[in-house]
């Protein structure tokens, strides 16, 4: 093909090529030649797209340029050697003066048994390629040169998401020593896992490599990230999971409703939790399936226990990270969704007159649904509703005890019910709502641990009351939970240790108020006997508590101090918590032994009240320190505090 006068486009796509005729010149089956023609005003691209190329003594495609102003598009072809078969691409002379960033695109191909590299790059400005697949070509995957050819080298090239078999030769650079190359993300194995149509297999005993690795801004229709090479899986779907990370307990209720279930021994859970899988890493796993009791997965002397049972995406989990993990770990998952028709059991166990049974369930519908509608269909059997985040107790048939926070169930979420009878139904979000995130209390530092206990706060209609913005619950002086008040109505998931309980004696609510409009942001709420009742509706235990216009409020006056850090000793990471009696800048600094600064924690201006800050065990430059003892100091504007502490290893 050469190109003429007042041609703009040229297309060659959806094709078959077997011939196989010696010939000149590598013996291409397209050559695009502009060599010889005058320079034309207007540029033609060219798009060789979704073409399939048996090649036997020849290459695929020669693209000549010379003037560098027409374009090429060289996407999603299968350039398979048969015998003697020569290259994929050969892009050759362009002018990189006139070149812009659009001149070229080679994406998504497969390059197979190619005996002169899939892909030959002469002169250019700059190349990227995404996504391509090159199994078996020789002496290289591609060849990066120009100089060897008389000509300036090419400005750059990034290589993103592509498979090669290995890295020994997978790219010749020898001509380009000066310029610049980078390489993104590339899966490298011995094989790509590809069947007879060069289609990435997924079977029940292997699922390929290519499957979802592309580069992720690059989607497959399916809307899951691009597979690598040129024939994409079927339909399918991809999830990533969020383990938790970066607080003291690291905790969160999850579930997993992309799983899959096609390829052996994939879900069972020392495989699917395999990011997590690290003794350093994982504190405990724990699941309840069906009418079976918690089961636990988690290192002891044995090994990793429980690391063989399956995960289920009926089931919602819960996790707990070590305290010394402050990186986010995702668990990338690719499947199918949990069919929205599938029917869950509900099971109901008695100790005596007491339903203490806990069904752990998971969310895999994609639209969110309030627990109202989610659960319609055995809303009756209903006794307790829970998440992470919020729960609804029952006090009487049709009466719910809940907050005014209009609580949502959302993809993915674990929620706990308990039932007075055995019953099933099906996910009801007929009438989807948008999806909602509880609000995460800022102003209160407290250890969340796996169950709490919920404690509902209702305000009395009172226009002299205004809403606090926050709400902190102590317990014996040790905050124990907060929540972010969004309405007369709010909910604190108080974490309370064994046997302990809330009485009108041993607890105080804390409101904190972010707001000019009050003289002090931080309020003590007595809780008075009348007004805080424990309540065992059903069997199951929570706490109200009513704020009217005879509640003991009283402001705190904050005073500028350091609490111990927590926990003490720590192995790497604590959590120190601070106050400031007024606005005004802050630091914290730590210090070894010897009164050097190791790291400075916090250097700015902070409002007064409470305060924390988290110290992953490392210096200033990031490197870990060693086992001792450190001090760390607060300097404010009226005060100067240090403490000491110890890291153990």
């Amino acid at each position: 093909i050469a190109k003429s006068i007042g041609i703009s486009e040229v297309r060659i796509t959806n094709s078959t090529f077997n011939q196989s005729v010696s010939h000149y010149y590598f013996q291409p089956v397209v050559r695009i030649f502009d060599g010889v023609l005058p320079i034309q005003a207007n540029a033609t691209a060219f798009y060789v797209e979704g073409n399939r190329f048996n090649l036997t003594n020849r290459g695929a495609v020669d693209f000549h340029d010379s003037y560098g102003i027409s374009s090429l598009w060289f996407n999603k072809n299968t350039v398979i050697g048969v015998t003697n078969a020569y290259y994929g691409l050969y892009l050759h002379s362009n002018n990189p003066i006139v070149a812009g960033q659009d001149y070229f695109s080679f994406n998504n191909n497969t390059l197979r048994n190619l005996t002169q590299s899939g892909l030959v790059l002469y002169q250019g400005s700059g190349y990227t390629i995404n996504n391509n697949l090159f199994d078996n070509c020789s002496p290289y995957d591609i060849k990066w040169t120009g100089e060897s050819a008389g000509l300036d080298p090419t400005e750059s090239l990034t290589i993103n998401n592509c498979y090669f078999n290995d890295l020994a030769n997978h790219v010749d650079t020898t001509g380009n020593p000066e310029q610049t190359y980078a390489a993104n993300d590339l899966v490298v194995a011995a094989s790509p896992q590809l069947g007879t149509n060069h289609e990435p297999l997924w079977n029940n005993t292997v699922i390929s490599l290519v499957i979802d690795k592309g580069v992720e801004s690059i989607s497959d229709p399916d809307g899951t990230p691009s597979d690598i090479g040129a024939i994409r899986a079927g339909d399918h779907n991809y999830d990533e999971y969020a383990m938790p990370y970066g607080n003291s307990t690291n905790i969160k209720w999850m579930s997993f409703p992309v799983l899959n279930e096609i390829t052996n021994d994939y879900c069972m859970n020392g495989n699917f939790f395999e990011p997590i899988t690290d003794i350093l890493i994982l504190d405990w796993v724990d699941w309840k399936p069906g009418a079976n009791q918690r089961i636990r997965m988690e290192y002891i002397e044995q090994g990793l226990l429980n690391s063989t049972q399956s995960v289920s995406s009926t089931v919602g989990y819960k996790v707990q990270l070590q305290d010394e993990v402050v990186n986010e770990i995702r668990i990338n998952t690719t499947g199918h969704i949990q069919a929205p028709t599938t029917v869950l059991n509900l099971f109901k166990y008695q100790s005596g007159t007491t339903t203490i049974n806990e069904n752990w369930l998971g969310y895999f519908q994609t639209d969110s649904a309030t627990p109202f509608k989610a659960f319609s269909a055995v809303l009756d059997y209903l006794t307790f509703i829970q998440t992470q985040s919020w729960s609804m107790s029952k006090t009487a048939p049709g009466v719910w005890r809940s907050t005014s926070a209009n609580p949502t169930i959302n993809y993915g979420d674990m929620v706990v019910v308990k039932v007075s009878q055995d019953c099933s139904f099906v996910w009801n979000n007929s009438q989807p709502v948008d999806p909602k995130q509880i609000k995460i209390p800022q102003s209160f530092t407290f250890t969340e641990k796996a169950d709490y206990i919920p404690l509902y706060i209702e305000f009395e209609e009172d226009d002299s009351l205004e809403l606090p913005t926050e709400i902190g619950l102590y317990v014996n002086g040790i905050c124990k939970g907060a929540t972010v008040v969004e309405g007369t109505e709010a909910q604190i998931c108080a974490y309370l240790d064994a046997n302990e309980q809330i009485t009108a004696e041993n607890s105080e609510l804390v409101f904190w108020y972010d707001s000019k409009a009050v003289s002090n942001n931080w309020i003590n709420c007595k809780m008075t006997s009348g007004s805080l009742s424990q309540n065992r509706d059903f069997g199951n235990l929570f706490y109200s508590f009513e704020v009217n216009g005879k509640t003991e409020l009283n402001p705190i006056i904050p005073v500028t101090s350091l609490a111990q850090n927590y926990p003490n000793p720590f192995n790497p990471t604590t959590t120190i918590a601070y106050e400031l009696a007024e606005a005004g800048p802050v630091t914290i600094d730590i210090y070894n032994v010897k009164g050097q600064n190791i790291i400075t924690l916090v250097n700015a201006t902070k409002v007064s009240g409470q305060h924390r800050v988290v110290w992953n065990g490392t210096d200033k430059y990031g490197r870990a320190v060693s086992s001792g003892i450190y001090h760390y100091r607060l300097i404010s504007k009226d005060k100067s505090i240090t403490k000491k502490m110890l890291l153990l290893k």
